[in-house]
């Protein structure tokens, strides 16, 4: 009876040195960035111009992990309206990286024009920040365009490395993201747009592939079974 006992504990503290091992590895996963970025650029600023006539975020990207060193970027219009469009789209890039190194790879969507230009702090948005990365559009952004690319070039990519914000340049302060959007309303105005950092827009919203999430809470449902099965016997 002792000797049942006795392993009946060595294999609760086995399942014990399971469960935490993995919790650890969840834990570490989170903190490299296994999620979605989302920058919703909900936010007018420059001139006080009448802004987009359709319902905020007007835009947004998607940056995505996919594996190590693999990140997917999907820039939607679907909040542009009318006769709205996009010709000039900027992001930001992590400074202790070289953005230079950075490769785009059209996957689908209506592609930007070629090359997509990179260039530390030197891409301006009006008057309000100087970015790293500019996508442009001789043929525009309409409602509801999409486009996607396949980001590479850097060992340990996240997509975390796109939540910086760009360097002040004058004007309202500085933004994760910005766009130019054209022929607002019936004449022909023009407004800047940008992912905030005032919590007025989103700011940059982290968010876990729910895939990732399913399938750490199904292996540790799993674990938790077997070790219950394990103690009844």
């Amino acid at each position: 009876m002792y000797k049942n006992n006795q392993n009946v504990e060595i294999r609760r503290s086995q399942m014990k040195k399971v469960i935490l091992i993995s919790l650890i590895l969840v834990l570490g996963l989170a903190a490299n960035g296994w999620a979605d970025l989302i920058l919703p650029l909900d936010t007018q600023f420059g001139d006080p111009l009448p802004p987009p006539g359709g319902t905020p975020p007007w835009l947004t990207a998607t940056f995505t992990d996919v594996t190590p060193g693999t990140v997917t970027l999907k820039l939607d219009a679907a909040g542009l309206y009318g006769n709205e469009k996009v010709g000039e789209w900027s992001f930001n890039f992590n400074p202790g990286k070289d953005e230079t190194s950075l490769i785009f790879t059209y996957v689908s969507g209506k592609a930007a024009d070629t090359p997509i230009e990179i260039d530390e702090d030197k891409l301006k948005a009006d008057g309000d920040g100087w970015y790293d990365i500019m996508f442009e559009w001789t043929g525009y952004l309409y409602d509801n365009d999409q486009v996607v690319y396949t980001i590479t070039g850097i060992a340990g990519l996240t997509a975390a490395d796109f939540k910086f914000f760009s360097k002040p340049g004058g004007g309202e302060g500085t933004y994760l993201s910005a766009a130019h959007v054209q022929s607002i309303g019936t004449g022909s105005t023009s407004a800047w747009i940008g992912a905030d950092n005032t919590g007025n827009g989103g700011g940059g919203q982290e968010v876990p592939e729910p895939s990732t999430l399913l399938l750490i809470g199904t292996g540790l449902l799993g674990l938790g079974l077997y070790g219950r099965g394990k103690f009844r016997k």
